[in-house]
Parts: structure tokens; C-alpha cells; sequence
């Protein structure tokens, strides 16, 4: 949200311009104004509050700041900060770094904790990295169900005080790396109602336990994203097949751990997932394949990526058993270019586009991208 300040010059509201002595549109009934207001970006709102005294009373209505999206820079215009004083609620916010600037932190954090009563959702850009003195402070955001924030300054006293967020619902913190796998067990057993999880890029820090802590706390989860976790292995998938037979999304993408035994008792148990990405998983075989094509109606995105022991048979079951898939990554497998091109005709009537990549040698693809349609996101 870019704003300019005001000029200072006094804007002057006339009524031959907005036909107040005519009933013009200063005059509408307000109900009538704020649908009116509530297609404007906030830009114009705060800019329409220095027209006239209605305005500024409309524009601060609640309704028209149940989100609110803001730059840094943002907490430099004392003309907007001086409005926002005046606005009662927001409800979702989310604040960015466009130009990487150093943050001012101080007025981040009074800025959020000024609507700890009423947001219930908040989003920090990866350039926004807030200390851990502002994080502690979150704990007094007791409607918060959904929080995004890159975890590399998290620390202990952090993961304490999110701890204290009993309504949280989503919680993504990717990056962690410098609080403990004790930390985040700690974090997951105390909070019961999480249905979105992102703790990716954590490095050693995410493990069987906090896995184990996470499932059996949580057994509506639906969505967990475990990327570039180095000690996520196969008995880091028990405690989910156990307790998040619910689970529609997984990303387990450069887990070099994970092998057939448990990712074939994972799918048998989860057959609601749409969404699963195993690339760079090394270790799993045609195995595991069948047991997706058997177990796994739904599935609309699936990511095999440089998952070299595959071959066609298994891929072609795949394929043909898995009617809803829209996307599927097979790049980084040594796939017969006879058998691309049968794919190629097999879908063509369906609306499938399948593009295979380089031959590496005569006669054989490195592999083939099919995007399907376009894959929805699943949140």
C-alpha cells in the first residue's frame, strides 16, 4: 500500500462538485456509500477522508478495514499512521518489505498489538524478519488463528509465547532453524486446533518427535509442508497415517529420508490427499506408485521430481487410475520417448497437454511435466 501525504494545502470539499444541494452522492444514504467505499483501495479511503467531515466518519467505518495489506514504508507517513489511530478493528493484516528497507520495528509492533482484541489474522513477508522481543509480544494476540512469519529470528522465548495462542488454526514459521526440536514440541502439544502447518527449511530441527507432538495434537490437520527437513525420514510418517487421516495436503520435498514401507502406509491411510510432493525423495520406488494409484482418487498434484528408481509400467498405472490428477512432475526420470508420445495420445481427448524435456540419450526422455488444468491451489 503505497500513499502519498496529502499536499498541505486544504482540500476543500465543495458541494457544487459533489451536488450536495442537489442530493448528490454525499447525501446517500451511508449503507449506500460504504458498498460504494468498499471497492476502493485503502489508498483512496485515506485520501477521501481529508474531503469532507461525512467522509472522514464513513471512511472509518469498521466494515471497510477487515483487511489491510501495508508496506513498511507505510509506518513512515505520519498522515497515515495519525488516521489509522482512529480505525476501531482490522481483522486480517499483512505487512511487506518492498524495498528491503531497515524495519521500524517499534512501529510494526505497536501498530499489530493496537489490534490484539480483534485480529485474527496476520502475515509477515519474508523481509519483514521482526525480533524476538516484538514475537514475545504476540502472545497477547488471543483471537489470532492464522499467523505466517520467517522463523529465523525465532527463539525460544518466541515459541513460548505462540504457545499461548490457543484459537491458532495456521501457523506458518518455515526456516526455524534456531529453536529446538524440544521448542517445537512444546509449541505443538500445546496448541489443539491447527489445521494448516509450514515448518519448512528448518534443517535438523524438525524431526519424528515434533512430527509425533504435532499429529497426535492436531488430528484435524490438513496441510503440512516439511521441505528440506533433514531428519524427516519414513518413521516421521507413522504418527501421520496414525492421526491425520484428514491430511489433504503434504510437501515432503527434499526429504532424503522417506522410503517405500511408510509412504505406502501413509497413502493407504490418507486417501483424501490432493495435493503431495515427494521430489528429491530418492528412496521410493514403483512401489510406492501402485500404492498412490490404488489408494489415492483425489489427488490433483503430485510431484515425483528426480525420483529415479520409476519406471513406465508404474507410471502408466498411475496415470490412468488417478482420473482427477492435474499436475504431475516426472522430470529427472529416464522415461521411453514411445512412451511419452502414447501418453500424449491416451490424453489428448481429455484436455491433458504432456511436454517431455531433452533426450539425454537416443530413444529416452529425462522425463515429462502434464499439467493437467490448471492445478488449484489447496490452502
Amino acid at each position: 500500500m503505497e500513499i502519498e501525504e496529502p499536499p498541505t494545502k486544504k482540500t476543500i470539499c465543495s458541494t457544487k462538485l459533489i451536488g450536495r444541494s442537489n442530493g448528490g452522492f454525499v447525501d446517500l444514504p451511508a449503507e449506500i456509500i460504504l458498498i460504494i467505499f468498499g471497492f476502493l483501495a485503502k489508498s483512496d479511503l485515506v485520501h477521501l477522508a481529508g474531503s469532507c467531515t461525512r467522509f472522514r466518519i464513513l471512511t472509518k467505518d469498521s466494515s471497510l478495514w477487515k483487511e489491510l495489506s501495508l508496506d513498511c514504508q507505510a509506518f513512515r507517513n505520519n498522515f497515515l499512521c495519525s488516521f489509522f489511530k482512529t480505525v476501531d478493528s482490522i481483522y486480517r493484516l499483512s505487512i511487506s518489505n518492498k524495498l528491503m528497507e531497515d524495519l521500524p520495528e517499534d512501529s510494526i509492533r505497536a501498530f499489530i498489538l493496537k489490534y490484539k482484541h480483534t485480529l485474527q489474522h496476520l502475515a509477515l513477508s519474508d523481509e519483514v524478519t521482526v525480533g524476538s522481543a516484538t514475537i514475545e509480544q504476540f502472545k497477547a494476540l488471543k483471537n489470532l488463528k492464522s499467523l505466517h512469519l520467517f522463523g529465523t529470528q525465532m527463539t525460544k522465548s518466541g515459541i513460548a509465547a505462540l504457545s499461548q495462542l490457543q484459537n491458532l488454526q495456521e501457523i506458518r514459521i518455515p526456516g526455524c532453524e534456531k529453536v529446538s526440536s524440544p521448542d517445537l514440541c512444546t509449541l505443538f502439544s500445546a496448541l489443539k486446533h491447527l489445521r494448516v502447518v509450514d515448518v519448512s527449511d528448518c534443517g535438523p530441527t524438525v524431526n519424528t518427535k515434533v512430527v509425533t507432538a504435532l499429529a497426535s495434537s492436531n488430528p484435524g490437520l490438513e496441510h503440512l509442508v516439511l521441505d528440506e527437513s533433514e531428519n524427516v525420514n519414513s518413521a516421521t510418517l507413522k504418527p501421520l497415517a496414525e492421526h491425520c487421516k484428514g491430511l489433504v495436503h503434504l510437501s515432503l520435498e527434499g526429504c532424503l529420508g522417506i522410503t517405500d514401507g511408510s509412504l505406502v502406509n501413509l497413502v493407504a491411510s490418507c486417501r483424501r490427499l490432493r495435493f503431495l510432493s515427494l521430489g528429491m525423495c530418492r528412496g521410493i520406488t514403483c512401489k510406492s506408485i501402485k500404492a498412490m494409484a490404488a489408494n489415492l482418487p483425489e489427488v490433483r498434484h503430485l510431484d515425483l521430481y528426480a525420483c529415479s528408481f520409476l519406471r513406465e509400467k508404474s507410471v502408466g498405472t498411475l496415470l490412468a487410475q488417478c482420473s482427477n490428477l492435474e499436475y504431475i512432475n516426472l522430470r529427472g526420470i529416464q522415461l521411453d520417448t514411445n512412451f511419452v508420445e502414447a501418453q500424449k495420445k491416451m490424453y489428448k481427448n481429455e484436455g491433458l497437454r504432456l511436454s517431455s524435456t531433452h533426450q539425454r540419450r537416443k530413444g529416452v526422455g529425462e522425463g515429462m511435466v502434464l499439467p493437467c488444468r490448471p492445478c488449484s491451489r489447496i490452502d
